[in-house]
């Protein structure tokens, strides 16, 4: 009896952990890992965020390329370096901050569908995650996209049983419409988010119409006006940013393999040079040859707009609906293929730095494939409250189909992995009750024989 009596005093603890406690262990470890960074920017992307942020806080206004017109991570460094100067220590505590939070909004969503005890286990999950506590000494989108994801969903999955749907179905308009912002890939959930609430209502589903309706209204009022200053800035129509089209070849192409380097490839840089290499000479002929003429396209598209990425966006659009149509099969392998790059524990990166050692993998991967593992349990044992657990479903869904049609790595799905948290934690309560619910069952077997006897 020991042992269950042990299992039973951890599953009290967790029961009665305040959200404070699981706020400032995620503090504290975020803390302690920025406090050892210099005061520079390492990657790519977090440079020309930086970049941008720099001339919003000179009063310059949002100068970018079509690519990074994203701007809620750069406004969120501006608002910075206008405070504070250009160091990046405050916005470092600042990202710090949100991901203690997101944790904490982590268990309360889990606490909501499934009880205190997953709540808090996937709460103190995502607090003591390496790859999440780095990220708030990154300038990557995947941080302040994780708060906001996990907020609206949080919202979302409120709204049929709050005292005020209408206006919580608002508020989960304005953050996931900022979600959307953040990344444009995140406006493939926005329709479906209001089919969660009504979904989730059942016989109750009439009311929440008006409330799903107001959530998308509201979403895409968030997004327009930023989708209206880029179409008059670009002269032609941009939801958020461009890329996709160019995306969507990277990932669809005669060359994709569905690996973490498909996302870096451009006609004639090196991830192309080295795979045209390999290539049978009559084959490799042949693409050189069409990619001269598409190459010569582009260069005329570029002098016509003066922004390369909105170049390869037209002319690789009828380049890539073409290979999707012409071979359908190949797309859906690839399709296949990325969905487990995405669901590597640290795929390669362009870049090598001190955070790409073999000893970082080695901790990605024992801290990320046991998630999973458990997440797997976790979803199979919720198939049948698939009502309950439409939001994240949903979302999960609309994340994985994103970036299996375009490219993946691991890092692009990071915003995802508390989701994952989630439906492990739903598993690791429900495998750690088992004993007592199988000691009662047995209690109860004995006083009903006694009774009998």
């Amino acid at each position: 009896m020991k042992p269950l009596n042990t299992m039973n005093r951890i599953l009290e603890t967790l029961r009665r952990m305040p959200p404070s406690a699981i706020f400032a262990i995620a503090l504290l470890l975020r803390m302690a890992w920025i406090v050892t960074l210099e005061d520079k920017l390492v990657w790519p992307d977090e440079q020309e965020f930086g970049a941008i942020a720099e001339q919003l806080a000179a009063g310059n206004g949002y100068v970018s390329n079509s690519y990074r017109a994203n701007p809620v991570v750069p406004v969120y460094l501006a608002a910075f370096f206008k405070l504070f100067g250009l160091e990046l220590l405050a916005p470092r505590i600042g990202q710090a901050i949100l991901g203690a939070a997101t944790c904490v909004l982590l268990a309360r969503l889990t606490a909501t569908l499934a009880g205190p005890v997953a709540g808090t286990l996937a709460g103190l999950m995502l607090a003591i995650y390496p790859a999440h506590i780095y990220l708030s000494g990154v300038f990557y989108v995947a941080c302040i996209a994780t708060f906001l994801s996990t907020l609206g969903i949080w919202l979302v999955v409120r709204v049929p049983d709050s005292k005020h749907p209408l206006g919580t179905a608002v508020t989960a308009g304005v953050v996931l419409g900022l979600t959307a912002l953040t990344r444009a890939t995140f406006l493939a959930y926005l329709p479906l988010a209001p089919i969660a609430i009504v979904w989730a209502a059942r016989s109750s589903w009439r009311s929440m119409i008006a409330p799903s309706a107001a959530l998308f209204a509201v979403s895409l009022a968030v997004v327009v006006p930023w989708s209206v200053r880029n179409s008059l800035l670009y002269e032609r129509p941009m939801l958020i940013s461009s890329g996709l089209w160019e995306t969507l070849w990277k990932g669809n192409n005669e060359l994709s393999n569905g690996g973490p380097d498909d996302r870096n490839m451009v006609w004639q840089n090196y991830v192309w040079n080295e795979r045209v290499e390999q290539l049978e000479p009559g084959y490799r002929a042949e693409i050189e040859s069409r990619y001269e003429a598409i190459n010569a396209d582009m260069r005329a598209a570029y002098a016509r707009s003066g922004d390369m990425f909105l170049a390869r966006d037209e002319t690789l659009r009828p380049v890539v609906i073409g290979l999707i149509a012409e071979d359908p099969i190949r797309i859906a392998r690839l399709f296949g293929i990325k969905v487990l790059t995405l669901f590597d524990a640290f795929s390669d990166t362009e870049k090598s730095n001190e955070t790409t050692t073999s000893a970082k993998k080695l901790v990605a991967a024992l801290s990320f494939y046991p998630i999973l593992a458990f997440a797997l349990v976790g979803i199979v044992m919720v198939v049948g409250q698939h009502r309950r657990y439409g939001a994240v479903v949903l979302y999960v869904a609309s994340f994985v189909f994103v970036y299996g049609a375009l490219t993946a790595c691991t890092r692009f799905r990071l915003p995802v992995d508390p989701f994952l948290m989630l439906f492990a934690a739903v598993a690791l309560e429900r495998l750690a009750e088992q004993p007592a619910r199988r000691a009662s069952w047995q209690r109860s077997r004995r006083l009903s024989a006694a009774a009998g006897s």
